[in-house]
């Protein structure tokens, strides 16, 4: 069971560092406006994302990230799981996971000011 986890988490961590590339380089391929450029990449992550759940759109683009997202969430608890899942440490993949995804929501859609 632990190996299992391991080689689902190098699955995941090797299908994150691809989604990754692809949406920098979306990203920097479609810039239009001097006002998007600006925004920076984590506003063409959100858009993107909003897109999906807002609109249904289910286009590439998209669909990258809000895949990625998802990865993002799984990949902490996912690797705490594969070392510690036979211990007594175990929890600590769920609070790291928590925290972890508490801030990348955090980051990703910051309150507003």
């Amino acid at each position: 069971m632990c190996n299992l986890c391991l080689i689902i988490s190098a699955v995941v961590l090797s299908l994150l560092a691809y989604l990754s590339y692809q949406i920098r380089t979306h990203y920097r391929w479609s810039l239009t406006s001097v006002q998007e450029k600006s925004a920076g990449l984590i506003h063409f992550y959100r858009i993107h994302i909003n897109r999906v759940f807002k609109e249904g759109d289910l286009g590439r683009i998209p669909l990258e990230c809000s895949i990625h997202y998802a990865l993002m969430h799984l990949v902490v608890p996912l690797v705490f799981f594969g070392f510690f899942l036979r211990s007594d440490i175990n929890f600590l993949g769920v609070v790291a996971g928590i925290v972890t995804s508490l801030q990348l929501l955090k980051h990703i859609y910051p309150g507003q000011i």
